[in-house]
């Protein structure tokens, strides 16, 4: 076997496999940075800046959406809370979606 081709391969799938953390760490940041004053960095919607908003952390809610329709929510906005399409990128905002799906109670 070609040693100079297995290194770099299995560089890569290391790589891939921990992108995917990286990935819902850094939502997590967000999240916890951008969300977590209002919805709560458990998911509960905190009474008084996040009045109206659901639980996100609630199993129900889980059910009936998606990440792609809470990323939608949080690139444009929704009821009182403001789009943050000026103040994240596309990445960020569904990198703070993927990571809202995995709140739980």
């Amino acid at each position: 076997m070609n040693t100079k081709r297995i290194v770099p391969m299995a560089l890569v799938a290391a790589l891939g496999l921990a992108l995917p953390a990286l990935a819902q760490e850094d939502g997590k940041k967000l999240y916890d940075s951008k969300c977590g004053m209002c919805h709560g960095k458990d998911g509960v919607a905190h009474p008084k800046m996040g009045a109206g908003s659901k639980n996100l952390n609630d199993p129900e809610w889980k059910k009936s959406t998606t990440a792609e329709e809470v990323a939608k929510i949080t690139k444009e906005g929704k009821g009182k809370m403001k789009g943050m399409a000026d103040k994240l990128s596309d990445d960020q905002i569904k990198a703070i979606a993927t990571y809202t799906m995995t709140l739980a109670k």
